[in-house]
Protein backbone atom coordinates (compact mmCIF):
# COMPACT_ATOMS: atom_id res chain seq x y z
CA UNK A 1 0.00 0.00 0.00
CA UNK A 2 1.73 3.44 -0.91
CA UNK A 3 1.99 6.52 1.68
CA UNK A 4 -1.03 8.62 2.42
CA UNK A 5 0.67 11.43 1.21
CA UNK A 6 1.11 9.72 -1.96
CA UNK A 7 -2.21 8.14 -2.27
CA UNK A 8 -3.47 12.39 -1.81
CA UNK A 9 -0.66 13.73 -4.53
CA UNK A 10 -2.20 10.36 -7.29
CA UNK A 11 -5.88 11.34 -6.32
CA UNK A 12 -4.55 15.58 -6.69
CA UNK A 13 -3.26 14.16 -10.03
CA UNK A 14 -6.82 12.48 -11.53
CA UNK A 15 -8.56 15.19 -10.20
CA UNK A 16 -6.46 18.00 -12.40
CA UNK A 17 -5.95 15.86 -15.07
CA UNK A 18 -9.58 15.00 -15.70
CA UNK A 19 -11.75 17.30 -17.87
CA UNK A 20 -14.65 17.91 -14.79
CA UNK A 21 -11.00 18.48 -12.44
CA UNK A 22 -9.42 21.21 -15.07
CA UNK A 23 -12.88 22.96 -15.71
CA UNK A 24 -13.47 23.76 -12.36
CA UNK A 25 -10.07 24.34 -11.42
CA UNK A 26 -10.36 27.05 -14.04
CA UNK A 27 -13.63 28.58 -12.64
CA UNK A 28 -11.88 28.92 -9.67
CA UNK A 29 -9.25 30.73 -10.97
CA UNK A 30 -10.95 32.94 -13.27
CA UNK A 31 -13.29 33.78 -10.42
CA UNK A 32 -10.74 34.69 -8.11
CA UNK A 33 -9.22 36.99 -10.85
CA UNK A 34 -12.92 38.55 -11.75
CA UNK A 35 -12.81 39.10 -7.96
CA UNK A 36 -9.45 40.94 -7.91
CA UNK A 37 -10.38 43.38 -10.57
CA UNK A 38 -13.51 44.14 -9.08
CA UNK A 39 -11.37 44.99 -5.75
CA UNK A 40 -8.89 47.04 -7.57
CA UNK A 41 -11.34 49.21 -9.77
CA UNK A 42 -13.95 49.72 -6.62
CA UNK A 43 -10.55 51.28 -5.02
CA UNK A 44 -9.68 53.67 -8.15
CA UNK A 45 -13.08 54.76 -8.07
CA UNK A 46 -13.03 55.43 -5.01
CA UNK A 47 -9.62 57.30 -4.85
CA UNK A 48 -10.67 59.17 -7.38
CA UNK A 49 -14.02 60.49 -5.76
CA UNK A 50 -11.61 61.43 -3.02
CA UNK A 51 -9.21 63.45 -4.75
CA UNK A 52 -12.08 65.74 -7.39
CA UNK A 53 -12.11 69.02 -7.11
CA UNK A 54 -10.07 71.62 -6.15
CA UNK A 55 -8.11 71.01 -2.58
CA UNK A 56 -4.91 72.16 -1.11
CA UNK A 57 -2.42 70.13 -1.54
CA UNK A 58 -1.95 69.02 2.22
CA UNK A 59 -5.71 68.35 1.93
CA UNK A 60 -5.36 66.11 -1.32
CA UNK A 61 -2.10 64.18 0.66
CA UNK A 62 -4.67 63.63 3.59
CA UNK A 63 -7.48 62.76 1.51
CA UNK A 64 -5.31 60.32 -0.59
CA UNK A 65 -3.61 58.79 2.70
CA UNK A 66 -6.50 58.19 4.66
CA UNK A 67 -8.72 56.67 1.97
CA UNK A 68 -5.73 53.98 0.55
CA UNK A 69 -5.14 53.29 4.45
CA UNK A 70 -9.01 52.70 4.78
CA UNK A 71 -9.46 50.58 1.81
CA UNK A 72 -6.22 48.83 2.05
CA UNK A 73 -7.50 47.99 6.01
CA UNK A 74 -3.69 49.25 7.05
CA UNK A 75 -3.01 50.57 10.60
CA UNK A 76 -1.25 53.32 9.65
CA UNK A 77 0.07 55.12 6.61
CA UNK A 78 2.71 56.96 5.50
CA UNK A 79 3.84 59.25 2.52
CA UNK A 80 7.53 60.01 1.75
CA UNK A 81 7.80 63.47 -0.01
CA UNK A 82 11.69 64.36 -1.69
CA UNK A 83 11.73 67.79 -1.88
CA UNK A 84 14.51 69.29 -3.72
CA UNK A 85 15.85 73.10 -4.58
CA UNK A 86 14.77 73.96 -7.69
CA UNK A 87 16.93 76.98 -9.28
CA UNK A 88 15.78 78.65 -12.03
CA UNK A 89 18.47 80.24 -14.96
CA UNK A 90 18.57 83.42 -15.54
Amino acid sequence: MPPAFLYRSIRWLRFITHPRGVAAMKTSRDYRARQTLAWVRAGQMGLNARIQGEQRLETLGDNVLHYLADYLQAQIGTIFVSESEITCGA
